[in-house]
C-alpha cells in the first residue's frame, strides 16, 4: 500500500516539473516572439534610415553638381568680362597707336615701326604710374603746407590741366601732350589717394570714420566701373571718341572745385598744425551741427601729445633701421601683392 502511494507521489512530482517546464518554455517563446518583433522593427527603422541617407546623399550630390555648375558659370562670366575688357583696351590701344603713327608720318614723312609705336604707347601707359608715385610721396607735404582742403583745391587745378592736355592731344596733333597730360593726371590721382582719405578721416566722427573710409574706396571702384563702361566701342571707345574719354577727367575736378569751398577745413589741421583753436572749434561746430565740441577738441589734443612724444625719423633712418626693416618689408610686399593681383593686374598694366 505504501509502495503504491510513493509511486503516485513520484508521478505527481514529475507531472509538476513537466508543467513548470512547459510554462517556462511558453514564457521563453513569448519573449522570443517579442524580441523578434523588436528586431524586425529595428530592421525596418534601419531600412528607413538607409533610405533617408541615400536620399540625403542624392541631394548632396545634386547640390554639389549645382555648385560646380555655378562655379563654371562664374568662371565663364569672369573670362567673358576679362575678354571684353581686353578687347576694349586693345581697341583703345589701336586707336591711340594709329594716332601716333599718323602724327609721326606727318612730321617726318615716313612710317614708324610697330616696335617704336609699342614703346610710345608703353610710355603713355606707364607715365601715369610714375606721376601717381610722385603725387603719393608729396601728399603729406602738400597737406601740411596748404591744408587738407587747400591741397585738394590746388590738386583740382592739376586735374583740369591734365584732362585738357589729354583731351586736346588729337586737336594739337601731338602725342607729347598725351604723355604730359597722363603724367599730370597721375600726380593728381596720387595726391587724391593721399589727401582724400586723410580729409575724410579727420572730419568724420569717431563712430563713422571706418564707414566713410569704406565709402571712399567704393566711390573709387564705381569710378573705375563708369570709366570702363564709357570706354566700350558703342560709346567712346572709337577713333573719334577716345580724346573725349580721356578728357572727361576734367568733370570730377571741376565738380570738386565748385563744391569743396563750401566744406570746412580739417579741424585737426587747424588745431594741431596751425594752432588755430577757435577756427578748429568753428569747423567742428559746422561738421557736428552742435556746440558740444569739447570732447573732439580733447581727443585731438591727446593725439597731439602722443604725436609729440613719438620720436621722428627720416626716410633714410626708416630704410636702414634693423628694427623697422621687417614691418617695412611686410608693408611693401602687401602693397605689391595688391597691385600685382586681381583686377589691378588687368586694368592698370594693360591699359592707359
Amino acid at each position: 500500500m505504501s509502495m503504491n502511494l510513493s509511486a503516485k507521489l513520484d508521478e505527481l512530482q514529475r507531472g509538476d516539473r513537466q508543467l513548470e517546464t512547459t510554462v517556462a518554455l511558453c514564457e521563453i517563446r513569448t519573449q522570443l516572439q517579442e524580441l523578434t518583433k523588436s528586431v524586425e522593427s529595428c530592421q525596418s527603422e534601419v531600412s528607413e534610415v538607409k533610405r533617408d541617407m541615400v536620399a540625403i546623399k542624392h541631394e548632396l550630390d545634386t547640390v554639389q553638381q549645382v555648385k560646380e555648375e555655378i562655379e563654371e558659370l562664374r568662371e565663364y562670366v569672369d573670362r567673358l568680362e576679362e575678354h571684353s575688357h581686353r578687347r576694349k583696351l586693345r581697341l583703345l590701344e589701336q586707336n591711340i597707336e594709329n594716332f601716333m603713327k599718323d602724327v609721326y608720318k606727318d612730321r617726318y614723312g615716313e612710317d614708324i615701326s610697330d616696335d617704336s609705336v609699342k614703346k610710345l604707347y608703353s610710355v603713355a601707359v606707364s607715365i601715369f604710374a610714375i606721376g601717381g608715385m610722385l603725387g603719393g610721396f608729396s601728399g603729406g607735404i602738400i597737406a601740411n603746407r596748404f591744408g587738407r582742403k587747400g591741397g585738394l583745391l590746388l590738386n583740382n587745378v592739376l586735374g583740369i590741366v591734365g584732362a585738357c592736355l589729354m583731351g586736346c592731344t588729337k586737336i594739337a596733333h601731338s602725342y607729347e601732350m598725351l604723355f604730359f597730360g597722363r603724367f599730370i593726371i597721375g600726380v593728381n590721382c596720387g595726391l587724391n589717394t593721399s589727401l582724400v582719405p586723410m580729409y575724410i578721416s579727420e572730419i568724420a566722427p569717431l563712430n563713422l570714420r571706418g564707414g566713410l573710409g569704406t565709402v571712399n574706396q567704393l566711390a573709387v571702384t564705381v569710378g573705375l566701373l563708369v570709366s570702363q563702361v564709357l570706354g566700350i566701342e558703342q560709346i567712346l571707345g572709337t577713333n573719334e571718341g577716345w580724346p573725349v574719354l580721356l578728357g572727361l577727367a576734367i568733370c570730377p575736378a571741376i565738380l570738386q572745385l565748385l563744391l569743396l569751398p563750401v566744406c570746412p577745413e580739417s579741424p585737426r589741421y587747424l588745431l594741431i598744425t596751425k594752432q588755430w583753436e577757435e577756427e578748429a572749434r568753428k569747423a567742428l561746430r559746422r561738421l557736428r551741427a552742435s556746440n558740444q565740441v569739447e570732447e573732439d577738441i580733447e581727443e585731438m589734443r591727446a593725439e597731439e601729445r602722443a604725436q609729440q612724444a613719438e620720436s621722428r625719423i627720416s626716410m633714410t633712418e626708416l630704410i636702414c633701421s634693423p628694427t623697422l626693416r621687417a614691418p617695412l618689408v611686410i608693408g611693401v610686399v602687401m602693397q605689391l601683392s595688391q597691385q600685382l593681383s586681381g583686377i589691378n593686374a588687368v586694368s592698370i598694366f594693360t591699359g592707359p
